[in-house]
């Protein structure tokens, strides 16, 4: 898992956070527990870059750095809760709790997993 390079870098100069950022998902995409999906995405966020940045993050325009700044938001959470497809946390059901009026609750088990919008 990776950590959030967007909030830690605030306050620095917008070459510096790019770098940062990139760095950070070229690195996700060397991990093996990426999901097909999330490696898409990562690739499209690192292709979109490429295509802001043509001019290089030398003496960028204002226009270009307010479009990484959009970026860096926009992609600000890609990655960083990457798990393997079939291990995503459970949740745990909660427990029945007995009613005000004294009468007991009726035990139901549910469990359900959490994945990834398609």
């Amino acid at each position: 898992m990776i950590s959030n390079t967007t909030d830690a870098t605030r306050g620095q100069c917008m070459k510096q956070r790019i770098e940062a950022r990139q760095s950070e998902l070229e690195a996700a995409l060397q991990q093996d527990d990426l999901t097909e999906r999330t490696r898409a995405d990562v690739q499209a966020a690192l292709d979109s870059l490429a295509l802001i940045t043509t001019g290089g993050l030398e003496a960028m325009p204002a226009m270009t750095v307010a479009q990484l700044s959009d970026w860096l938001e926009k992609h600000k959470y890609l990655a960083m809760n990457a798990r393997p497809r079939g291990k995503q946390p459970r949740q745990q059901p909660r427990r029945p709790q007995p009613s005000r009026s004294g009468e007991q609750a009726i035990p139901i088990e549910i469990s359900w997993e959490i994945s990834a919008p398609h």
